[in-house]
């Protein structure tokens, strides 16, 4: 029979967990066992006080009130029984009790009335104050219909102190807000919250409700900026919890309202479902009006014949709803929901005896875009808004009579909002999208591609072609180019390069290789591309000159060698040393030969098209010292392109144009290097060149200033630079650049503690992704950083879904490096749902990552996790199949390494030998089988000392003693503490726990651990 110590083990698992009925199970069964325990009144009190909670909190409040009356009965024959803190916790969890009778039609107005007599004698008879009292009778009052009973309480409730039982800080101005929206004033309700909108860390639901709660208030008081903000920064937080679903009725209503019912209506089709679910009545009356708002909406944009797109059970015990399945039309599901949003308003008005709820239902379903601008959004595509500034807001309001706020102050986002950019201090020129026309195929594009060999550095047309190639899906093999033209092999190898790089395709180049190199070696020797001049000659310079084919020769092979380098930092794996040695040497010996020949190409002899091909090798000279971190010879790579600054002009490019090249490249090494400052001002360079920018352009040099500011910490350069990359990309008609940039900006807003615009920025991006190999590519990487967002505002069930629909696409371009860090997000994710299926598919997942890595050392970590996976349990249990599941985890990971086909140092082979030994034991020991533990842990230790493993000497001793002490073998324990001791005398930093462990040794074999 499980003792006081097993349900409170329990109890603080349960703690842990998420709310909903998993966890008000687990407290429930903690109940049981409390309940059979004699003279432990503290802890069965405790236990039910936990599973009333958790009714409460996890969609199940009528649950609550079984567990509630009991306590109050107990509490009512024994007060005694309760601590002041239990007495403190029942008045609060009594208060939401009668909350909770209020959002249930099925309970009179009578039956209310007494519970809130009954919660007052109990309040004051207790010594609290009557606030809470008061703000559960102005809520009643709302939900009743008695608006004028609302008020007279809400003057009560801001006339009386708040105390320990009173909701917390954020919660508690809802119900002003709540009731002055009921009487539509939406100026008091503005001056309520806004106060509080940015105000973190009031309770988990603030200030998420606080925005929500406001975001009508603002649009219908004329802020629609302000209540867009509202939205983007609150749904996030409500989207996919039951709990929530009265909050995502309000996001329906404001959303079709503002004139973004598309948005209303991809989030009806996601949330739909959870209407069977519900436990409150008061969930449904609050959500389906406004569910059947959007679909009236969408029907009346002319899109009532399409299907429905989600399924609708109807289940509710409440009120039967319509089933509407996937095909069900719009039309029909909008007729059908705005009844069910009725009928539920009924229960409401027959409880009330008026008809408040119904009145209330029909105006919602018959709202609409609120102006002339929310009209015409309406009527345009939907497409994600950035958040712009907020409007002027009236004074505070305190929700304390006779309180004066002070002026608002502005919060720390606005703060930084208004900081004063470069696009505010000294704006840039106007960008001109007007764009060549997009190529009608992939072979069109590359013919294109080659005709601008004569065009120096960056220019529009090249730009586009790669942009629009990266997102289809022929592969570059299938290009033809005529076989007999050297240029055009080139041209075929750099724009294959370009798009296998980008792609990550790099093995594909070798094909590539293989195609254009005999058309480059079969070139005849031809005449240098520049004679030395007279006073080259003299002063015996005339050896400095370069051939057509020689220059050929090295373009082909550094678009080699940069591919293959790229391919290593792409896999995450330090380069050959041989062939980052050749590579950096070839570059040297190219660029040493150019910069000796600069006075003669500078002469302007020397064709457009040689120059061109100079120009590009030179830039990717500084790409291969970049990835060999050779910034020196980067940076001469690039001063020697400046130096050929006459040639290039000779050669009929403008010096605009050269100067565009040479800031984009000497901004995108500056930032590869860490120099911040310089990077932001080439880019700032390049867009102000001429009177007009080009979009690529003004792309490009954005970029670089938007990720130079958010690594020199500037937040509101970066966000300013974000917004400016956005609106570029949504007024080119291309997809890479928004998916290649993505992240970027997402981390723009994420620094500057926007985060739910950066998650609405990636799942759009996402959303609009192709289905070409580069867009699902850079969707796995997009879906990492998403992954992360979500776990940093605990939507842990959306980060470990996005992350392991990442983990495959990265495992096939061969990053096992990004695929390890997606599935490592993975296990934290299901580690803090507390899902045991979902952590051990993560770690199966990241198992055979590691392995096809080679990476034994994760290999070992990832066996132990997937074994302590096994045989934890909340109670200390372990059941006999679980320690088999968890032996076969260890066993598989001790056969790998086994295997392992790589020669390893034996000293780090036998510390990985000791792990996987001392897990085995860990495992035996955890399952209180103690016998075959011992041994096994006996061995970990040995091999530990061979290696002086000093670090991890603790844990196999510690598992020792729990194996001695649990068999009560004192005999044992003393020689392990004679070992501890003797241990200790040979280790000196890494003592401190082993001292632990002996004190408490001691402790157990004195009786004093008994004790």
């Amino acid at each position: 029979m499980p003792n006081a110590e097993d349900v409170r083990e329990l109890l603080d698992f349960t703690s842990q967990l998420p709310w909903g009925p998993a966890r008000s199970s687990q407290v429930a069964q903690a109940v049981v066992w409390a309940d059979a325990l004699e003279g432990e009144a503290e802890l069965q009190i405790d236990a039910y006080l936990a599973l009333t909670l958790s009714y409460q909190q996890g969609n199940e409040e009528w649950k609550a009130l079984a567990p509630v009356s009991l306590l109050l009965s107990r509490f009512e024959k024994n007060s005694a029984d309760f601590t002041p803190e239990q007495t403190e916790e029942l008045a609060w969890l009594f208060k939401s009790a009668v909350a909770a009778a209020g959002r249930n039609p099925a309970v009179s107005i009578e039956q209310i009335d007494e519970l809130i007599t009954s919660l007052a004698t109990f309040v004051s008879g207790q010594g609290f104050s009557m606030h809470a009292v008061h703000g559960v009778r102005a809520m009643i009052g709302l939900r009743t219909g008695r608006l004028d009973d609302a008020r007279e309480a809400l003057t009560l409730w801001r006339s009386t102190p708040s105390d320990q039982i009173s909701d917390c800080e954020g919660c508690d101005p809802m119900k002003q807000i709540n009731e002055a929206v009921a009487h539509k004033d939406w100026e008091r309700a503005v001056a309520t919250a806004m106060p509080l909108f940015d105000e973190e860390g009031a309770c988990g639901a603030q200030p998420h409700g606080i925005r929500a709660k406001a975001m009508i208030p603002l649009l219908m008081s004329g802020r629609p900026e302000a209540a867009w903000e509202a939205h983007i920064r609150s749904y996030r937080h409500h989207r996919g919890v039951a709990n929530s679903i009265d909050y995502i009725g309000l996001h329906l209503e404001y959303l079709v309202r503002s004139g973004r019912w598309q948005r209303a209506l991809e989030i009806l089709r996601d949330s739909i479902g959870m209407t069977s679910s519900l436990e409150s009545a008061s969930l449904l009356a609050d959500y389906l009006p406004a569910a059947a708002l959007t679909a009236i909406e969408a029907t009346r944009r002319g899109h009532g014949n399409e299907p429905f797109g989600a399924l609708c059970t109807g289940q509710s015990q409440w009120c039967q709803g319509p089933q509407l399945d996937v095909n069900t039309p719009l039309s029909e599901a909008a007729e059908k929901l705005s009844q069910w949003a009725l009928d539920v308003a009924s229960l409401f008005d027959q409880r009330n005896g008026n008809d408040y709820y119904t009145r209330l239902t029909r105006e919602v379903l018959e709202a609409g875009p609120v102006d002339e601008q929310t009209e015409a959004r309406a009527q345009g595509e939907w497409q994600l808004e950035l958040v712009g500034e907020r409007e002027a807001m009236p004074d505070p309001l305190s929700t304390i009579e006779g309180e004066e706020l002070p002026a608002r102050q502005v919060s720390s986002r606005t703060a930084r909002a208004q900081a004063e950019t470069i696009d505010q201090s000294n704006p840039y020129p106007p960008i001109d999208y007007s764009l060549p026309p997009l190529p009608a195929s992939m072979q069109e594009a590359f013919d294109r591609y080659a005709a601008q060999t004569d065009v120096i550095g960056y220019n529009v047309e090249t730009n586009l072609l790669t942009d629009w190639c990266l997102v289809n899906t022929l592969d570059v093999d299938e290009l033809h180019f005529d076989e007999s033209d050297p240029q055009a092999a080139l041209s075929f190898a750099s724009f294959s390069k370009t798009l296998l790089s980008l792609r990550k395709e790099h093995e594909k180049f070798q094909s590539v290789y293989e195609r254009v190199a005999p058309v480059i070696h079969s070139m005849t020797e031809d005449a240098p591309l520049a004679t030395p001049g007279f006073f080259a000659r003299i002063f015996g310079r005339s050896q400095a000159s370069f051939t057509r084919k020689d220059l050929s020769i090295t373009q082909l092979e550094l678009l080699r060698y940069s591919c293959e380098l790229d391919r290593y930092s792409w896999l995450g794996m330090e380069a050959p040393s041989d062939l980052q040695k050749d590579a950096v040497a070839f570059c040297d010996a190219f660029v040493s030969q150019i910069a000796s020949m600069t006075s003669t190409l500078n002469r302007g002899a020397t064709k457009a098209e040689d120059i061109a091909a100079i120009i590009d090798c030179l830039c990717t000279c500084g790409e291969i010292f970049l990835d060999s971190e050779k910034s020196k010879q980067a940076l001469k790579a690039l001063d020697t392109i400046e130096s050929l600054k006459p040639a290039c002009l000779h050669s009929g490019t403008s010096e605009a144009a050269f100067m565009r090249t040479l800031s984009l490249e000497g901004a995108q090494l500056y930032l590869e290097i860490g120099d911040y400052r310089r990077a932001a001002q080439l880019a700032d360079q390049a867009l102000r060149l001429e009177t007009r920018c080009d979009p690529y352009t003004a792309f490009f040099a954005r970029l670089v200033i938007c990720t130079a500011s958010i690594k020199a910490y500037e937040s509101a350069e970066a966000v300013s630079q974000a917004l400016r990359l956005s609106e570029i990309i949504t007024r080119t008609p291309l997809r890479s650049l928004g998916l290649s940039a993505a992240t970027i900006i997402s981390d723009a807003f994420e620094g500057a503690h926007r985060i739910e615009e950066a998650i609405e920025l990636l799942e759009q991006t996402i959303s609009r992704t192709g289905d070409s190999s580069f867009a699902r590519l850079l969707t796995a990487l997009i879906r990492l950083t998403l992954a992360s967002y979500y776990l940093s505002i605990d939507q842990d069930e959306e980060a470990y879904e996005t992350a392991m629909a990442a983990i495959d696409p990265l495992v096939a371009s061969g990053n096992l490096r990004a695929a390890s860090r997606a599935g490592s997000l993975a296990n934290d994710a299901a580690k803090r749902l507390h899902d045991r299926p979902k952590r051990l598919a993560a770690i199966e997942r990241a198992l055979e990552i590691a392995k096809a890595f080679k990476a034994p050392h994760d290999v070992i970590a990832l066996t132990r996790m997937a074994a302590k996976t096994y045989v934890e349990t909340p109670t200390g249990k372990v059941s006999e199949a679980d320690k088999e599941r968890a032996l076969q985890a260890v066993d598989a990971g001790s056969a790998w390494l086994d295997s392992f086909p790589e020669e390893l140092d034996p000293q780090e082979m036998a510390f990985l030998r000791a792990g996987i030994t001392y897990i085995k034991g860990w495992v035996y020991m955890t399952s209180h089988d103690h016998y075959p533990a011992i041994p096994l842990l006996q061995e970990a230790f040995t091999l530990q000392k061979e290696i002086k493993d000093a670090e991890n000497y603790v844990f196999p001793l510690a598992a020792l003693s729990q194996c001695y002490s649990e068999l009560g073998d004192t005999d044992a324990l003393h020689n392990l503490l004679i070992e501890v001791k003797e241990t200790i005398k040979t280790t000196s930093l890494h003592s401190g726990k082993l001292r632990t462990l002996a004190r408490e040794i001691e402790k157990e074999l004195s009786g004093e651990g008994e004790a």
